[in-house]
Formats: structure tokens, sequence, C-alpha cells
């Protein structure tokens, strides 16, 4: 009776267990088609436009062994520009959550599948267009098939300049065939990201992967009366800061995913380290509206979707947490009401 007892208990968790070693052997690029396979009449895609995909990226987060995959869709082993969709799939190999950023029918939608214009033409073209010089040939530094070259970037860029075929989504629907490159511009700031015709050699598209803002200064902040923080600086305070002698700006440059600071502050006798920190008194405390519960969550930010204090003031939030997410604020430490 125990040895069938026994033989019966191995068979239950066997049964149990194939269905999580299955899970774990399958590949999140077999469980995202899967997947896509159930949603494609829903998300409206046909067989080719879920056919030619290529993982972009993958990782995978320790806490909870969720996989992250990001695919692009592709034609002809061309890919569309940007036409990324993530997959996140769960530790027993189930896709938790998903985002969509296919075209529908990509296959009709394409004018051509072999460019006239060069990579290095496009390079000369996205030059012109920017008012850049570029005399002579620029060396050839890479190539990958006939989908991928990379330049180096002489006079006219700070970086190599890699082009790749893809395809650029139009206004009207249209998917254009398309040299993407990127130019480091070396007389200013700007780090320019460029979609060139692989027909025509007209500009499609571009967007400048620099973003700068102005900022005010500590005193300038504090000398103007911030509405949110700084109504409470007395006379004596903004005289320290010599208000009555004017303030200057800070610049501030984020590229390449480098933060460049540029202020403009000058060098006095009084003020010898303008830059420094320590160079100015500290800020004036902010106020805080008292809580009924000192368990609630309070922050003075700039609220979404404000990106910078130019765009607004700072508020005082009270429990800004989502509901769904996080069910018991963020400050509990025990996962309980």
């Amino acid at each position: 009776m125990i040895a069938r007892s026994t033989f019966l208990l191995i068979i239950v968790l066997t049964l149990f267990s194939v269905p999580a070693a299955w899970a774990q052997s399958e590949k999140p690029l077999d469980i995202a088609r899967r997947y896509l396979a159930g949603q494609r009449e829903k998300w409206q895609l046909t067989e080719a436009d879920i056919s030619d995909l290529r993982i972009t990226g993958q990782y995978e987060t320790r806490h909870n062994g969720a996989t992250h995959l990001y695919l692009v869709q592709q034609h002809q082993g061309i890919e569309l520009f940007n036409a990324i969709s993530g997959f996140h799939i769960t530790r027993e190999g189930r896709v938790a959550f998903a985002t969509n950023r296919f075209t529908s029918g990509l296959a009709d939608k394409v004018n051509a599948t072999r460019p006239l214009f060069s990579a290095f033409d496009a390079i000369k073209s996205a030059a012109a267009y920017l008012g850049l010089p570029l005399t002579g040939e620029l060396e050839q530094k890479g190539r990958k098939d006939n989908h991928f070259y990379a330049f180096e970037g002489g006079a006219v860029s700070d970086s190599d300049i890699g082009v790749r075929l893809v395809y650029q989504l139009m206004d009207d629907g249209n998917a254009r065939l398309a040299w993407c490159l990127a130019i480091d511009r070396p007389d200013d700031n700007n780090y320019w990201n460029l979609r060139v015709d692989a027909l025509t050699g007209a500009i499609l598209s571009k967007d400048n992967w620099t973003a700068s803002c102005t900022f005010p200064s500590l005193a300038e902040a504090i000398c103007e009366g911030d509405a949110s923080s700084n109504e409470a600086a007395s006379a004596d305070r903004k005289s320290q800061l010599g208000c009555s002698q004017g303030t200057e700006s800070q610049h501030w440059v984020f590229k390449k995913s480098q933060v460049l600071k540029q202020p403009q502050a000058k060098y006095t006798e009084s003020n010898p380290h303008p830059h420094h920190p320590l160079s100015l008194p500290l800020p004036l405390p902010l106020p805080l509206t008292p809580s009924p519960d000192q368990t609630d969550a309070q922050y003075r930010v700039y609220p979404i979707p404000l990106e910078n204090p130019e765009e607004g003031s700072r508020e005082l939030l009270l429990n800004p947490h989502d509901p769904i997410a996080s069910p018991f604020g963020w400050h509990d430490t025990d996962g309980q009401e």
C-alpha cells in the first residue's frame, strides 16, 4: 500500500513539474512568437508582419526572474525604423505585458528593397542639409552585409558615423527605403539623427539627440522669489546674494547620455569659485504643509507632465503613488494595511 501511494505521488509530482520545466526551457523568442500568433488578429497584423523579426534587446530582472524582450519589425531583413515591440515574460513563461508598435501590412507599403544612393552618398546629403563641409572621402571602418556601414567622422562629425538601411514610415502610411545615420556636429552641441531617402537622397525625417535648457541660478531663483519655495526670502538674504547687482542663469546641455554643464557665472574677488556649490548660501528650507498622517508621502516636485522649471512651478503632492502598482503606498514596509 505504501509503495503504491509513493508511486502515485511521484506521478503527480512529475505531471506538475513537466509544464514548469518546459516553460523554463522554452526560449523567450519562442514565447513571444507564440503570443504574437495569438494576438495577430487583434492587432490587425498579417503573417508576414510577424515572420521577419529581430531581437534588439533582452535582459532579465533578478528579483522576479522576468525576461524583457524587444523585437523590431522587418521586411526582407530591413527594419522599420522604431517599430520596436516589447514582451515582458514571467519566469513561468507567460507574457505578462506587451506593447505593439508594429505596422499592419508592411509588405504592401514599402517602395523598394535596394538603395540607389550609397551609404556614403547619404552622409554627403545629410552633411549638405546640415550645412557641414565634406571634402573628400571618409574612411570606411566597418561593414555588415549591405545593410550597415561605419565611417570615420572626419571633419563632419565628432563621432564615427554608423549608417544602416531602414524603412521610414511616412505620414501617408507608406514606408520609404532610407539610410539612417547620426552626425555629431563638431561646431555645436547638436547630435542629429536623420533618415535619408535611399532612392533620391532627400531628408525624410530627423531628430536631435541633444536636449538643452536654461535654468535660473540659485541666487536668481531666490532674488526673483519662486512662489513655491522662496516667498519667505528676507531682504537681508537677498542682499547677501547681491540681488541688486543682478544674477546670471546656467545653461545645461544633455548630449549622448552625458551631461555637460556650462555655467555662465563670473569670477569675482568676493566669489572666487562661482561654480562651487558652497559659493552661495544654502537654499531656504521649503515650507511643507503638515499632513494629518505622518506616514503619508509628501513630495515637492515638478508634477507630470512638466519636464523642467521653465514649464511651471513645483507643487507639494500628497501620496502620489499609483494605487494599483503600490496599493500600500511608497512608504510601506510590510505589504499590509
